[in-house]
């Protein structure tokens, strides 16, 4: 980020650059270069599912959709601007694109690309199997689900092998659009779809008991749904 005064009586101009501040770039106006001054720059970042930890060196302000901070006035280095931001997540399924926009001022006028990044949940695995006499066989296009005790699904359970054993490895990815709680009581729900005979398994777990299961190897140990 580099800026300039064209003239004392005009705007100042900011601009923003990947690569080293230029010294031989001349402002309009002007028949020699000037040495760069940077000034307090705001931006703003929509979210919806972030909200700012406490860790940030630049302070957020909230705003209608999101945040606004500021980038104080600096010297000029010659080198390249990085500000970190750092957010917590306010729901457990959460999924969005973020946008950076520079925002305008009066006195200033920011010339910014607009930068994106979309976030979402890394999908817990694990594995399961159906327990009792004569199970039904699973495959990678079983019914499994992951619901409350209303009956909302929260997740879905996608089968992606199955072993010679009958055990299947799955991952959960969550839906967005409901929320729930860490402790709260979910169920994992199997149905054999079958016509003539159509069989229920399930277990309960919380998504707290899925998370800390999955936390030293990324994989959730064997859960055994029983028949209903």
């Amino acid at each position: 980020m580099h800026a300039y005064h064209s003239r004392a009586y005009e705007p100042t101009r900011l601009f923003y650059q990947s690569s080293p501040f230029d010294p031989s770039i001349t402002p309009p106006h002007s028949s020699t270069p000037l040495v760069p001054t940077l000034h307090s720059s705001t931006f703003f970042i929509s979210t919806q599912n972030l909200i700012p930890a406490e860790s940030n060196t630049y302070p957020l302000t909230a705003t209608e959709g999101g945040y606004n901070f500021t980038v104080p006035q600096q010297t000029a280095t010659g080198e390249d601007i990085e500000v970190q931001l750092n957010f917590l997540t306010n729901r457990i399924a959460n999924s969005e694109t973020l946008t950076i926009d520079a925002v305008d001022n009066t006195d200033n006028t920011a010339l910014f690309h607009s930068a994106s990044a979309t976030f979402t949940n890394t999908p817990i695995r694990g594995t399961i199997a159906l327990g009792g006499d004569n199970p039904p066989q699973l495959t990678t296009s079983s019914f499994i689900t992951l619901e409350r005790k209303n009956g909302t699904r929260v997740g879905i359970i996608t089968v992606e092998s199955v072993d010679n054993a009958n055990v299947a490895s799955y991952r959960i990815d969550l839906r967005s659009e409901y929320d729930f709680t860490m402790d709260e009581e979910l169920t994992i729900y199997y149905n054999s779809l079958e016509a003539d005979n159509q069989r229920i398994y399930q277990a309960t777990t919380t998504f707290q008991a899925l998370v800390d299961d999955a936390e030293e190897d990324g994989q959730v140990e064997l859960i055994t749904l029983t028949e209903r």
